[in-house]
């Protein structure tokens, strides 16, 4: 049995960003950066937010003294919309495909993959990539005295031969920050470094040591404390810090390098 009536499944979207690119290349996670190839669209009405929108086409059947027999659906649509705030270039060819800075030609819909990202007031991130280029379009624009002129985007999506629109990422990290990879400078071949947490450091940390030592010196750490933090890795493959304990679920503050010693 599933649980409900959990508090911490209601999701408040506290940021999004929506990018668009000519390939598809896929973000190792939803906790790694998006690939440079993507353009991001820049910042979004919050108020018009991301939406999305599913219908069938449905005909109805009924029986002959028995009432409704069968609902028969066919032509689905999957669309989105979003509302770029800026005037920028990716905006522009967005809404102007095919237009230069000296000539606007006909315009027809842009045809782009779509990445949107999505972050809750819980640091999770969940991103929908379009299997599938999708046909971007705004049918005008608006400019008006103490108003910010912005265009509405429709997006519609299109299926692979699998019935598959999006791929789906969703971030494994439980909080915000609540999960950090501390990575050493690939000069570090000797002595000591520090971490900092709430702007105290700990002690000084052998350049390779085992990650029960690096968690040994943060929970000596006032703002930390025992059994509040657990580390994984190396010093070749970094260091994965997760808060735990009385930590958990806290919005922590990101750990800092405190310096090196020879």
């Amino acid at each position: 049995m599933v649980q409900g009536r959990n508090n911490d499944n209601v999701s408040v979207w506290e940021d999004a960003r929506v990018f668009v690119s000519d390939t598809k290349e896929l973000p190792t996670s939803a906790d790694s950066p998006v690939p440079d190839s993507w353009d991001e669209v820049g910042i979004l009405d919050g108020k018009a937010g991301i939406d999305d929108q599913r219908k069938w086409t449905e005909s109805k059947e009924y029986g002959w003294g028995t009432g409704l027999a069968a609902i028969l659906r066919s032509e689905y649509e999957h669309t989105g919309t979003f509302d770029p705030l800026e005037d920028n270039p990716v905006v522009d060819a967005l809404y102007e495909p095919g237009s230069t800075a000296s000539d606007v030609v006909v315009a027809r819909p842009a045809k782009k993959y779509v990445l949107i990202e999505t972050i809750n007031q819980f640091g999770q991130t969940e991103r929908r990539i379009t299997r599938k280029k999708a046909e971007i379009w705004a049918p005008g624009a608006k400019k008006a005295e103490n108003a910010v002129a912005k265009k509405s985007f429709t997006m519609n999506y299109f299926a692979d031969g699998l019935k598959r629109i999006f791929h789906k990422q969703r971030s494994t990290a439980s909080v915000l920050n609540g999960v950090q990879l501390v990575m050493l400078p690939a000069d570090l071949t000797a002595g000591t470094f520090k971490l900092g947490f709430l702007g105290v450091l700990t002690t000084g940390i052998t350049y390779n040591a085992a990650a029960s030592a690096v968690r040994s010196a943060l929970q000596a750490l006032a703002g930390i404390g025992a059994g509040n933090v657990e580390v994984t890795g190396s010093a070749a493959t970094g260091y994965t810090v997760e808060f735990i304990g009385d930590l958990a679920g806290d919005a922590v503050p990101l750990l800092t390098g405190g310096g090196t010693t020879p």
